[in-house]
């Protein structure tokens, strides 16, 4: 039932079933730096053969290095600026600027904002994630009260 759940983005359901927040460990990798040149930059998360919740954006935490740093990530294949060939884990870490690579980090599930979708230009992707971003903070907010 878990798996299931995972499967369909359902993470805040599935972090009452486990008594914590699905997490998903890994290296931070190069990717290909484009959110970057839009002002969201990103980790990207060598995740193996751990189970990926559904294709979407989601509040997520950060953990590296003894804290934990809220953000928001995207699962999915980046319809908008790539081929749809393969399935990444990304996060977009608040008010942050530190070198990752190379380091192993922890993203913790909190909830599912929207499904992934492709979008018209980068422009209507860079408003979108503006929006996403706002999401994210409010839920981790109302999530860790």
């Amino acid at each position: 039932m878990i798996r299931k759940d995972i499967k369909n983005g359902r993470v805040r359901q599935v972090s009452n079933q486990l008594g914590h927040a699905y997490q998903i460990t890994g290296k931070v990798v190069r990717g290909r730096q484009l959110g970057r040149t839009i002002g969201f930059p990103t980790i990207n998360v060598s995740y193996g053969r751990q189970l990926l919740p559904a294709d979407g954006v989601y509040s997520v935490l950060v953990y590296h290095d003894g804290a934990f740093y809220p953000a928001m990530a995207n699962v999915g294949t980046n319809p908008t600026v790539s081929d749809g060939s393969r399935r990444t884990l990304e996060a977009h870490i608040f008010d942050f600027d530190e070198d990752l690579y190379g380091q192993q980090v922890a993203v913790n599930f909190i909830d599912f904002i929207r499904k992934d979708r492709k979008f018209a230009s980068v422009s209507e992707l860079t408003e979108q994630l503006k929006k996403d971003r706002e999401a994210a903070r409010q839920t981790l907010s109302d999530n860790l009260r």
